[in-house]
């Protein structure tokens, strides 16, 4: 989670969603001088009744986050997506400007509780780009993660590991095997235990720690 939510609520929300199936995320694209300028233009911004839009979060730079517009409630973001769909807002001055480990920790943990919350998916069916939904838009654009808000990386390398762990698995028995055969040679029984030692060092090795 962020290290605090604040509340600044907008005046820009209809009444209570009926459905809720999943998130649209964006970015703000103000073009401010730095990513706190940014972030206090938006908080003013959604604040304005003049501007007719909102989202229910919006994550600074820092991991710092605002409540714009309740959960429950129809936040102004998407146009015919608003009714269904949460919208969450992560600063980002340009379309240059790089998202922040913390913005990513931030909305991965949002997404979490929202999920838990209303009861969908973590996943690219009920996570959307604001761009993907609306052809005029480019947010949140080339600098945006999806494998690293889902951790898509990290869940291909331990997938990996599990199937070396496997594979070592079945080697370990089949060197039990000629350790515990009584036709098998001292030297033999030698060197299969010598390979299991060996393979454990590896895997030490393998996940850092060794």
């Amino acid at each position: 989670m962020p290290s605090r939510w604040v509340s600044r609520p907008s005046p820009n929300h209809s009444g209570r969603r009926v459905r809720t199936r999943g998130v649209v995320i964006h970015s703000t694209r103000g073009g401010a001088s730095s990513q706190q300028s940014e972030y206090t233009a938006t908080l003013n911004w959604f604040a304005s009744p003049n501007s007719q839009v909102s989202a229910h979060r919006v994550i600074g730079i820092d991991g710092d986050g605002a409540v714009v517009v309740e959960d429950d409630f129809i936040a102004w973001h998407a146009t015919n997506h608003n009714p269904e769909w949460l919208g969450v807002e992560l600063t980002e001055p340009t379309i240059n400007d790089p998202y922040s480990d913390e913005q990513y920790t931030a909305l991965r943990a949002l997404l979490q509780e929202w999920s838990a919350k209303y009861g969908f998916p973590l996943d690219r069916d009920h996570l959307v780009a604001h761009s993907e939904i609306n052809g005029q838009k480019t947010d949140p654009g080339p600098q945006f993660s999806w494998d690293k808000l889902l951790l898509l990386e990290e869940m291909e390398v331990i997938t990996n590991m599990a199937t070396i762990v496997d594979s070592l698995n079945v080697i370990w028995e089949k060197l039990s095997q000629i350790q515990a055969d009584p036709s098998a040679s001292a030297k033999v029984k030698e060197l299969a235990e010598d390979a299991k030692q060996k393979g454990v060092v590896e895997i030490k090795k393998a996940i850092g720690l060794q």
